[in-house]
């Protein structure tokens, strides 16, 4: 509480959150849902509890959610606050022992940080140096995220963009200095600054940026003292430059005002027009209207899928009607913030539910039926995840099917209603996945149900560390597999070994299964039948992740907990991920990735029908890339799926391969006839370059670009084409061919 006078304290010794010690050291306050061990019941009743101004022991801990499985008491391992019964910490983030964030946020501020404000007043003095000071300690905690600012034309025509959208990790001080020159002149156009901001998502020309003026201009001003257009950053001089970048983008806006609109109708048509509300009458205003289309329709048609933005409001230190609409109808929040302490809550707020959205889905797989060639059968798979402030983000993977609902084909779930909640676009609340236990729902939670409900404690979870027969002794990802060792692993010691690798597996400190999966954000699931009969057809499923795994999952071994056949890590990944996904900080790295690649399940010599068919000579492969984690490409022979093996591996270390980038490439099974005899190959584009994550300032690609067929059975190259300059000796040398190849092929 912002209060000096307030019973609603902690004692100092008791606050274990890391995360808000170091904040308070450095700002004074930290914002965060928090939680406070009640260990005055009874052991048998001891849990945590919302916070309680009457508990003021230093047993009393309190423990905050950007602290969860980071630090925890101090007690090494013991990093997770957990359940009734199990706490107050637990050893790994076993869903069923650890305690659930939920609830609102608050803050907690110092001693010395509330002296201060009873001293000198609510500083800073002025409402807008309040928000420059708020947004910058906000701000300071997020990372992983893409943030631009927008401010009012001084003249009342709209507004500009003062800041592009850009990575806050790499950008903070600009930005910081963008906060700091921010100006409050001029009145409120808020539904032209809107269709602005609208018009920098959609990459169109600005409408008011480029004439755009402020008290003292901007340093990038041509056009008199005052002139501030929007930043060169985020046009290329004649139309805006889209900030989204893939279709997958999530995409807000957070307009903060303390006023009314005022002189705030240039735009009026032009938003009716667009949007179809008849918003121009004397009166109206557009805001809302504009947030309505922007949030439900697409924003910007170049960008595959539907684009749209979500708007979240605060009116600061009044009510605003017209901003509470805007962010209803704009798929968001509306907050009213009367001081510092609310502004930096409601920012908070804002962050910590854009970040924790569970967001999207990666396209399904259907299985095809091996039984009638021409017909699918009606089960779809879906990898979802949930973006969060983590690095490795919670995922998990979902089974539903194809049906009718008064006779139109939509996605059913396990009670056959219909499982997609047409204005999210995501599934419904009470939809319940196929494999999820129990009678009640996973509905639209990532970690619920699913795949992740039907893992056990003893997995067959392989690295190569012995060989490439990974099914052989010495293989194990197992703490018993003493040629594991703490330093490749990066672990600090023997016991943090012990943890990684436990949680590696899927066992807690007990022993326990920890019902637990990471994301596969690019991953579409393949599947492989290996016979069966019509009604209980053989299938396995093959997807990877971006820890690192390729999984290996019996899909239709619905009456067994166990779906897991087996997972397999590189060592690569192994040594570089494991600690870090285990950890889970905050911005270290900001986004983890591992081997979330197209992944293709391709059978050898089939003889056509589909099955995998050892007695027939046939091969069941499994290739994949790593596609942003590293320059490689794999496949894994499952022919005896209870017996994997490396086939081959790839690196842009290996011969032939140096022009190999990011592997985001499908290996496109195909045919060809080689000097007249057929030849059964994959197809890949030489990769991504990692110089496209930026565009400013451009520079020239410098692996990737090539073509490569590959011998399906051993990985060597059979041909390739690839930029003449630097490889002259490429079987289709092109100079023409200067940018890098991350997209699959098509065989025509």
């Amino acid at each position: 509480t912002e209060d000096c006078a307030s019973d609603q304290w902690v004692i100092e010794a008791a606050l274990v959150c890391d995360a808000a010690t170091d904040n308070i050291d450095d700002y004074g306050y930290h914002t965060d849902r928090y939680a406070q061990w009640n260990d005055e019941t009874g052991t048998a009743n001891d849990a945590w509890e919302s916070l309680d101004d009457t508990m003021h022991a230093a047993s009393d801990y309190v423990e905050c959610q950007d602290d969860f499985g980071i630090h925890g008491d101090g007690t090494a391992n013991f990093y997770w606050a957990a359940k009734k019964g199990w706490g107050p910490f637990y050893d790994s983030n076993n869903k069923s022992k650890v305690h659930k964030w939920t609830g609102s946020t608050m803050s907690v501020y110092s001693s010395n940080y509330l002296n201060f404000l009873e001293d000198v007043g609510e500083t800073p003095s002025t409402q807008l140096a309040v928000v420059q000071y708020v947004a910058k300690q906000v701000l300071a905690e997020q990372s992983g995220v893409n943030v631009g600012f927008m401010q009012f034309d001084s003249s009342s025509n709209g507004g500009m963009i003062v800041h592009e959208i850009a990575s806050i990790d790499t950008n903070l001080a600009s930005i910081n200095t963008t906060i700091d020159e921010l100006k409050g002149n001029g009145n409120t156009p808020m539904a032209e600054t809107m269709y602005e901001a609208y018009r920098y998502f959609a990459s169109e020309a600005p409408e008011f940026g480029f004439d755009a003026t402020r008290g003292g201009g901007c340093a990038w001003g041509w056009d008199g003292p005052n002139h501030c257009p929007s930043v060169p950053a985020s046009n290329d001089g004649t139309n805006y430059i889209s900030p989204i970048d893939e279709p997958c983008d999530r995409n807000f806006i957070i307009y903060l005002s303390d006023g009314d609109p005022v002189g705030d109708s240039s735009a009026d048509t032009a938003i009716s027009t667009l949007t179809g509300f008849s918003c121009a009458a004397p009166g109206d205003n557009c805001v809302d209207d504009l947030a309505d289309h922007m949030a439900n329709e697409d924003v910007n048609a170049d960008i595959d899928l539907e684009q749209n933005v979500r708007t979240y409001t605060i009116g600061f230190t009044a009510d605003h009607p017209l901003m509470e609409s805007t962010a209803e109808r704009g798929g968001g929040a509306y907050f009213r913030a009367d001081d510092m302490a609310q502004l930096d809550i409601a920012f908070t707020e804002i962050f910590n539910e854009i970040m924790e959205i569970d967001f999207t889905f990666v396209s399904p797989t259907v299985s095809v039926n091996t039984f009638n060639r021409l017909t699918h059968n009606s089960e779809l798979y879906y990898n979802i995840y949930r973006p969060s402030l983590e690095p490795s983000w919670p995922g998990n993977l979902k089974r539903y099917k194809l049906g009718f609902e008064d006779n139109r084909l939509t996605i059913l779930d396990s009670t056959d209603q219909e499982a997609i909640d047409p204005e999210t676009g995501f599934f419904k609340e009470s939809a319940k996945s196929f494999w999820t236990l129990g009678s009640d729902p996973d509905g639209f939670d990532t970690e619920l149900g699913g795949l992740a409900s039907r893992l056990h404690a003893d997995r067959n979870v392989y690295t190569n560390k012995a060989s490439w027969n990974l099914w052989q002794a010495g293989n194990e990802l197992h703490e018993d597999n003493a040629a594991i060792t703490a330093a490749e692993l990066g672990a600090v010691d023997a016991a943090e070994r012990e943890a990684v690798l436990r949680w590696a597996r899927g066992v807690d400190g007990s022993g326990n299964p920890t019902y637990e999966l990471r994301d596969a954000l690019h991953s579409k699931p393949t599947i492989m039948s290996w016979g069966g009969t019509v009604d209980d057809p053989d299938l396995t499923l093959f997807y990877s992740d971006n820890v690192g795994f390729a999984h290996a999952i019996d899909i239709n071994n619905s009456s067994s907990e166990n779906l897991h056949r087996f997972s397999f890590i590189l060592a690569t990944q192994r040594n570089g991920n494991l600690r870090k996904a285990y950890l889970n900080t905050i911005g270290s790295p900001t986004k983890m990735y591992g081997a979330d690649g197209p992944i293709t399940g391709y059978i050898y010599n089939d003889d056509g029908d589909g099955v995998v068919e050892s007695s027939e000579g046939e091969i069941a492969l499994v290739a994949y890339g790593t596609r942003r984690y590293t320059r490689n490409i794999l496949a894994l022979d499952v022919t005896n799926r209870d017996q994997p093996k490396i086939k081959w591996n790839k690196w842009n270390s290996t011969p032939g391969f140096s022009e190999m980038g990011k592997t985001w490439s499908r290996l496109t099974p195909a045919t060809v006839k080689l000097n007249g005899v057929d030849k059964e190959v994959f197809l890949m584009g030489g990769g991504y370059d990692p110089v496209r994550d930026s565009i400013n300032p451009w520079r020239a690609d410098n692996q990737g670009r090539a073509i490569f067929m590959l011998d399906a059975l051993t990985g060597n190259i059979l041909w390739w084409a690839a930029n003449a300059t630097d490889h002259p000796t490429a079987d289709l040398p092109l100079s023409d061919m200067v940018a890098s190849i991350p997209s699959d092929m098509a065989v025509i």
